[in-house]
């Protein structure tokens, strides 16, 4: 079969630009990286993040492929003075491989192929050493690149280290405390009697040791100074990053965090967790912990300087006779770009943006910083949270998602894409975070005021049930309600209830409860393991109450008439008045009902009833985030941020985590 002729001019376009087309396209997404990659920690927004994602992977396809056509186009043209030059590039070009500062990997599984990148670091580096090679020993531009080749290879090195470090295996190392023997070892195992003298510490009473330790962290809620709760998150951040691995935190720690944050107001208790995040952030995502140290900040003002003098040597002293005009200007956008990129990554990446640099800094010169730049305001995440509810879901389902369904078996695709058309969001705002705040301290009140008891409890390896607290209470009333289930068709319950009573007496509109109830729908419905790591038959349980729901709006479009439409239904739902009747459902009868019954309390009831629903609802956004694996939250990071993530991290510093495992 004969090849289609390709004219010659076109031939000689491609092999003229298909090198400088990648240098070009290399410079370009280095550029995009470093004034967007940023941003994604702080906006949810789809588009933006597919389009960091798409730069992220095709800027280190455009470098490797622009070195592999170097050495090609070296060994056809080895003569041609563009030898030279092309040797220069390629030292650019392992400074791209390099990337930005403030991106090393687009999401928390990049770093697990750190060897893939230490890999892809020694065949770049021979492909560039090779590209020199073929210059000596008449190379004119030796000198910048030689300048610019080790700033290159010292660039990718730290890329690849940030990888090695974020990674899980070694991240998790670093985060273990050190070695406390603590009482065990004082017991002697071959004496019966000593073993029966040892005696646990009592945790109820905190020791010394303890209180020494909080007492850097006890005024978090005494001052709203921006400086100071930097230096208290920073102290905090290196204690509770191992919970992101999943490593639990030592009993002072736990004990010093608690008796921090019950001292704490909401919006400052909010802002060290805020800040802790960010720093999370950034040890995970950026090469800050690669370069937030003494020897990093040495070998970048060397990096910067070797760049520098390149330019200088290349402008007033190199020979540039028989090179293009127009290589010549693309060798200048590459070192001006260069110098560009890490001014910004300085200025932006390491200084003005960076909690973990600032709070370095506050904590040993905190009184040389200037002041407008910790409290300018800048976002740390999105500060939002995405809002849905079943209502609309099952109103915004057309007939065809019901039978491209059938017949491609693609239901989760035609999810994601509905709920992106329909979804809204909602600012999380201070009110928000007291309700979340408050309901945290009254569970850690009620689960400490029989903690003493508790213990004697356990010395005397009592098989007695503990005393019932509060907090107890509160989940006996759920219990009370919707029996004994899973996590997931609890919240769905709640949240139908939540939003039937809400469209029908409008006096929940913009209130936390309604926020939260539909910001929960949400995560239910497009990250349900975010909620839930053990999902069992959920899928098939939402899909029957999506069904039961259905039955009641085929004929309507409108949510306040759907909703009306099924409170008027609610005694051929339910079937009886009696409330009993709820508490006699078994686990088979659909959560749909049980959601009715729900409803029709709430709109028999008074305020008191909806404050302690609100109650009920925090309490389920608290085990949520303390369901969820702490990798998730990790990951989040990277998106825009949840208030999930918030709620995990504040249950921890209140120790909830273990209140709760002692509570189970």
């Amino acid at each position: 079969m004969a090849e289609l002729p390709i004219p010659n001019e076109v031939k000689k376009l491609w092999d003229i630009w298909q090198l400088r087309g990648c240098i070009i396209l290399s410079l370009f997404l280095q550029a995009l990286l470093v004034s967007f990659a940023s941003m994604r920690r702080r906006s949810k927004n789809s588009f933006l993040v597919f389009f960091i994602w798409s730069a992220y992977l095709l800027a280190d396809w455009a470098a490797a492929i622009a070195i592999g056509l170097i050495t090609q186009s070296q060994t056809d043209l080895c003569e041609s003075n563009n030898g030279e030059l092309f040797a220069f590039w390629a030292s650019f070009l392992l400074l791209h491989l390099g990337g930005p500062d403030g991106i090393t990997s687009f999401a928390l599984e990049d770093n697990e192929f750190w060897l893939r990148h230490l890999f892809g670091l020694v065949l770049q580096v021979l492909g560039a050493l090779y590209s020199i090679y073929l210059t000596l020993p008449n190379n004119k531009l030796w000198l910048p690149t030689f300048l610019v080749f080790v700033v290159g290879v010292v660039k990718y090195m730290e890329r690849t280290l940030a990888l090695y470090l974020a990674s899980s295996d070694h991240f998790g190392a670093a985060s273990l405390p050190k070695p406390n023997p603590g009482w065990v070892i004082e017991v002697a195992p071959a004496s019966t009697a000593a073993a029966e003298t040892a005696k646990p510490p009592a945790a109820a009473v905190p020791d010394s040791s303890i209180i020494q330790v909080s007492n850097d962290h006890q005024e978090i809620g005494e001052f709203d100074d921006e400086i100071k709760l930097m230096q208290v998150a920073y102290k905090f951040h290196d204690n509770f990053k191992g919970l992101i691995v999943g490593f639990g935190l030592s009993s002072k720690c736990q004990e010093s965090s608690r008796k921090a944050f019950m001292k704490a107001n909401h919006i400052s208790a909010f802002k060290v967790v805020e800040i802790e995040l960010s720093i999370f952030y950034e040890v995970l995502y950026t090469k800050a912990i690669v370069i937030r140290n003494r020897m990093g900040y040495i070998f970048r003002f060397i990096g910067f300087s070797f760049v520098v003098v390149a330019l200088i040597f290349f402008t007033l002293f190199a020979d540039k006779d028989g090179f293009e005009e127009i290589d010549i200007g693309l060798t200048y956008a590459l070192l001006i770009g260069a110098i560009a990129i890490d001014l910004i990554s300085i200025v932006h990446d390491q200084l003005i943006s960076s909690d973990w640099t600032l709070g370095a800094l506050c904590e040993r010169w905190a009184t040389y910083i200037p002041s407008s730049i910790l409290k300018r305001k800048r976002s740390r995440w999105s500060g939002t949270v995405l809002q849905y509810n079943m209502i609309s879901y099952c109103l915004d389902q057309h007939r065809i998602y019901t039978w491209l369904n059938n017949f491609l078996n693609t239901w989760n695709v035609l999810d994601t894409l509905q709920i992106f058309l329909f979804s809204n969001s909602e600012n999380v705002t201070d009110d928000m975070k007291a309700s979340i705040f408050n309901e945290m301290v009254k569970m850690v009140e009620s689960s400490s005021s029989n903690q003493a008891e508790r213990y004697q409890g356990l010395r005397r390896y009592s098989r007695n049930r503990v005393i019932e607290t509060e907090f107890m209470a509160r989940i006996e009333y759920v219990n009370s309600l919707i029996g004994e289930k899973a996590y997931l068709p609890e919240l769905l319950t709640y949240h139908l209830a939540i939003e039937i009573y809400s469209t029908c007496t409008k006096v929940l509109k913009g209130s936390v409860l309604l926020i939260i109830s539909r910001y929960l729908f949400y995560l239910m419905v497009t990250q349900p393991t975010m909620l839930s790591p053990n999902l069992g038959n959920w899928e098939e349980t939402y899909q029957e109450t999506v069904n039961d729901i259905k039955k009641f709006l085929e004929k309507n479009n409108n949510h306040l008439e759907a909703c009306e439409k099924i409170k008027g239904s609610f005694s051929a739902i339910i079937g009886s008045s009696d409330d009993r009747c709820f508490e006699e459902m078994g686990e088979n009868k659909g959560l749909f009902l049980k959601a009715c019954v729900l409803a029709r309390k709430l709109l028999l009831g008074d305020d008191e009833e909806k404050d302690e629903l609100e109650g009920k609802l925090l309490g389920l956004l608290v085990k949520g985030s303390m369901n969820c694996e702490a990798v998730i939250h990790g990951q989040r990071l990277s998106k825009g941020g949840e208030l999930l993530s918030f709620v995990w991290l504040l249950s921890n510093h209140f120790g909830l985590q273990v209140l709760d495992s002692k509570e189970n």
